[in-house]
């Protein structure tokens, strides 16, 4: 049995707040008129794509990662799952002295995938080109039936 829940407190805070709705009317037109806003837009969401891939030895875990550097990334296993969690801050700067306007942004993304009966001491993974690429090997060992006898 395979889940996979994406994590997103941003979201939720969202539908929990009392903030003015035109909030998000305001900030889908700073999104507009900033130039890499195509780029950036999974990563402005704080959530990104996992694929799952099952082969008969092995789930392979795609986490698509454009713009994130290897040390902002974290795998970690909790309670059996694989856990990906991404912190990533960004500095927009300005080349003159006397700028009017300077953002920082720190972006966390998390996403918790259950698998069963894997080698979790075995997990390889390799970040090549904005893909995050997870190999975690599957524990071919069965369970033998065996009858007990009461005594």
């Amino acid at each position: 049995m395979l889940t996979i829940v994406p994590y997103n407190p941003v979201k939720r805070n969202e539908l929990l707040s009392t903030r003015n709705s035109l909030d998000g009317f305001y900030n889908i037109f700073d999104d507009f008129f900033r130039s890499d806003y195509s780029k950036r837009q999974n990563v402005l969401r704080n959530v990104f794509k996992v694929d799952l891939i099952e082969n008969d030895n092995e789930y392979i875990v795609e986490a698509d990662l454009p713009g994130i550097a290897k040390e902002e990334i974290s795998i970690n296993i909790e309670d059996n799952s694989l856990v990906i969690s991404v912190e990533h801050e960004e500095e927009e700067t300005s080349e003159a002295k006397n700028y009017i306007h300077k953002e920082r942004h720190l972006r966390s993304m998390k996403r918790r995938i259950n698998l069963n009966d894997v080698k979790f001491e075995s997990i390889t993974a390799k970040l090549e080109n904005g893909v995050l690429n997870i190999v975690v090997p599957k524990d071919t060992t069965t369970n033998e039936l065996r009858k007990i006898e009461i005594a």
